[in-house]
């Protein structure tokens, strides 16, 4: 029953996938989009079977009746390709493979097929922001993250911290090729009680992330100093995951980059070893580029994009001395974490 379905979904590597079906990084990507409808089919049968009806699943995917247009600018939207994506300011903060609502408790599942350490450490920075992110916005209720996986290696990974729940989901039997190749994207009548991310968001509270942080990013703004904002960016459990400390004068710096003047973040990702990230614009604060050897541009629903938009304008201007002393205070925050 759990592969009926499958086919109605929109895929987001099926293109790749077909040119390369050998190709070990294309079959994951798919094999994952499948893994992640898979155990959504699941979820709904469990509703259809009223063994979960304490809980309302939000509706993404094929059951999803929403259109692109109506995005919202605060709350949960379902994208043209059935993600379910968390807005604060029309800014996307989060995707959710499944989220459920209950009276008292907020359940959201990630799922995931990778045995690599370093890639669920990665998972499990990304899975306690988006708890941090869900108080913001259903601060009465709890939030609980269960991670889903086939792997017992992964499962207990996450058991051992005492912060996640963890779920065994067996990706079911298909041919992943044909699967691909007939694919058939439709909507999907049901008579479940799901709940649509429109009418969810008659019951969030409003968390206008780019006012927290701009307040934080102004902190630093007066003495070109990390140090005041610190604490709070440990205690938050990755909700920042990047603060813009201001702009250096391109000239002034050996580096290979057309622009007067590069946007300097800092990115928390890995808060034990944050790192200094390089931005530009080439019109006027519409379009960004991340500085690199080949400059990448930030593709239109970037986060990091959406933020400089808003934030460039008020970006002061460091001189040589001032990117000295941020370079010597991340040096430290490294070394003290190692230290501790």
């Amino acid at each position: 029953m759990l592969t009926v379905n499958l086919p109605k979904y929109i895929y987001k590597n099926t293109k790749e996938f077909i040119r390369a079906p050998l190709n070990h990084h294309s079959m994951m990507n798919f094999k994952g989009e499948i893994y992640e409808a898979s155990f959504y089919e699941a979820e709904l049968e469990k509703l259809s079977n009223l063994s979960d009806k304490e809980f309302r699943i939000v509706a993404k995917g094929p059951y999803s009746t929403e259109r692109d247009s109506t995005i919202t600018k605060t709350g949960f939207h379902t994208t043209k390709d059935g993600s379910l994506i968390l807005y604060s300011n029309s800014i996307p903060l989060a995707e959710f493979d499944c989220l459920k609502i209950g009276e008292n408790l907020v359940k959201f599942y990630e799922c995931t097929l990778t045995q690599k350490p370093e890639n669920l450490k990665v998972l499990q920075q990304k899975a306690l922001r988006k708890t941090k992110l869900l108080k913001q916005f259903f601060p009465e209720k709890d939030i609980q993250c269960i991670i889903v996986g086939n792997s017992e290696s992964t499962l207990k990974y996450f058991e051992k911290t005492a912060v996640f729940d963890t779920l065994h989901h067996t990706l079911p039997e298909v041919d992943l090729l044909g699967l691909a190749k007939n694919t058939k994207p439709q909507k999907i009548r049901t008579t479940l009680p799901l709940i649509s991310p429109k009418d969810l968001n008659k019951e969030i509270t409003n968390f206008d992330y780019l006012q927290e942080l701009t307040a934080l990013c102004s902190s630093v703004f007066e003495d070109a100093s990390i140090l005041p904002v610190k604490e709070k960016i440990i205690l938050s459990d990755g909700l920042f995951a990047r603060l813009y400390w201001g702009k250096i004068i391109t000239k002034d710096y050996e580096v290979n980059n057309k622009s007067n003047e590069m946007i300097v973040a800092v990115n928390f990702l890995k808060i034990n070893s944050p790192k200094i990230r390089y931005y530009f614009t080439k019109d006027n604060g519409q379009s960004f580029y991340e500085a690199a050897s080949k400059p990448k541009k930030l593709n239109h629903w970037k986060s990091s994009r959406v933020e400089l938009i808003k934030i460039n304008s008020k970006l002061p201007i460091r001189t040589k001395q001032d990117f000295a002393k941020l370079t010597n205070e991340l040096a430290d925050w490294c070394d003290n974490w190692l230290k501790a």
